[in-house]
């Protein structure tokens, strides 16, 4: 399987959080989201999950795109949240 996020973007009125973010994840690979505070790693995880709307952009999966896929999508994707201090 590959996850493929394709110029994410999303805005909240005229603040841009996210500018064209790519990236593609194969199967079992694994990624790591660092930043500051503020950064737009809780948003690019929402924005992939389908929590949040994205402005523009596109995640597919295989070839499909994710928001078409609904529930069949979700039960494939996982993420863990990890604090380290």
């Amino acid at each position: 399987m590959i996850l493929s996020c394709s110029n994410i973007t999303k805005s909240f009125g005229d603040k841009h959080i996210l500018k064209q973010v790519s990236f593609h994840l194969e199967d079992h690979e694994k990624a790591a989201i660092v930043g500051i505070n503020g950064a737009g790693k809780t948003t690019i995880m929402n924005c992939i999950s389908g929590v949040i709307k994205k402005s523009g952009g596109s995640v597919t999966l295989d070839g499909q795109d994710v928001f078409e896929m609904g529930e069949k999508y979700r039960e494939k994707l996982s993420f863990q949240f990890n604090l380290c201090l």
